[in-house]
């Protein structure tokens, strides 16, 4: 239990910096029913933050949160979160311009509910009980390009703490599910994202540095591949993870299209020209599927697979 928002002993904890005006911000925004955007809620005044009132002026902080989820197939499971071991989560990104990652992935600090009211002097809510969880967000990693195309994982790392929105709140009900982010160990640890050599609740107690970068493990079960390929009949966001290929310089496929046909060992013109007709025959010839072949069964259908981007 928390009580006047007395963090001990973390005091001075850079983590903790505007913890108060950003936990308001972020229980006002959800009780004037704003759409998730981060918290970047720049226009509330210090007014507007006092209409918060939390019961006995109190948070109550709890080990554990289980996320339910639908799996791509129409099952149900659960991920159970803790800010020790797994504490990693992917969100639905409220980034909407081409090329932006589909997902946003924080890292829980804490886990936390409250008794909440607003008043203000022409209005008044009961108190209720609100749950939010203490997060430090990331990033996509700038300049580098990901996708299936170039058989890269997604690479993303913390904001820094010069971001005023490097820490912040989030409302569990936005977690899609647990985030699996691999050390890039090429990358090594830093300082520079969190400078401070002291006690703070953004790492383990005995570390002084973070890993630079992550990879996202999008093959960390088939649920989780299926939300980045997109199709899942169980998923309420499908993509295709083609879109995350930034786009492609096109004039390296016209390369290879004339590569293939400038080959050094080609034969004679009048070989090509025959080879060609043969060909056209021959594809003319697959491309039709006889009415009887379909009746009888016996007929192929061709299928796009969908998978040429690998």
């Amino acid at each position: 239990m928390y009580t006047d928002f007395k963090f001990k002993p973390q005091d001075g904890d850079p983590a903790m910096a505007n913890f108060v005006p950003k936990l308001k911000n972020h229980l006002l925004g959800r009780i004037l029913k704003r759409e998730f955007d981060g918290d970047t809620h720049e226009e509330f005044t210090d007014d507007d933050r006092n209409s918060i009132r939390l019961s006995g002026n109190k948070i109550y902080a709890t080990r554990t949160l289980r996320v339910n989820y639908t799996t791509y197939d129409v099952r149900r499971d659960q991920d159970n979160l803790n800010p020790r071991t797994s504490s990693f989560v992917m969100v639905r990104s409220p980034e909407t311009e081409a090329g932006a990652h589909p997902y946003w992935y924080c890292q829980i600090l804490g886990i936390f509910h409250a008794s909440v009211s607003y008043v203000t002097r022409t209005d008044y809510t009961t108190p209720e009980p609100m749950n939010f969880l203490w997060v430090r967000w990331l990033g996509v990693e700038p300049g580098y390009r990901a996708g299936i195309k170039r058989a890269r994982l997604p690479k993303v790392g913390f904001v820094p703490e010069s971001d005023a929105y490097a820490f912040g709140f989030l409302d569990p009900k936005h977690i899609i599910r647990g985030a699996h982010l691999i050390p890039d160990f090429c990358s090594g640890r830093t300082n520079d994202l969190l400078a401070t050599t002291g006690t703070t609740a953004a790492r383990a107690p005995d570390d002084t540095e973070d890993w630079a970068n992550y990879y996202v493990d999008i093959f960390l079960d088939r649920d989780m591949f299926m939300r980045y390929l997109g199709g899942g009949v169980g998923h309420d966001i499908n993509m295709d993870i083609s879109e995350l290929d930034d786009n492609e310089d096109p004039t390296a496929e016209e390369e290879d299209q004339h590569a293939d046909t400038d080959h050094p060992n080609s034969d004679s013109d009048s070989d090509s020209d025959s080879d060609s007709d043969e060909d056209e025959e021959d594809s003319e010839d697959d491309g039709e599927i006889d009415e009887e072949d379909l009746e009888d069964g016996e007929g192929d259908i061709p299928e796009d697979t969908g998978f040429d981007d690998f």
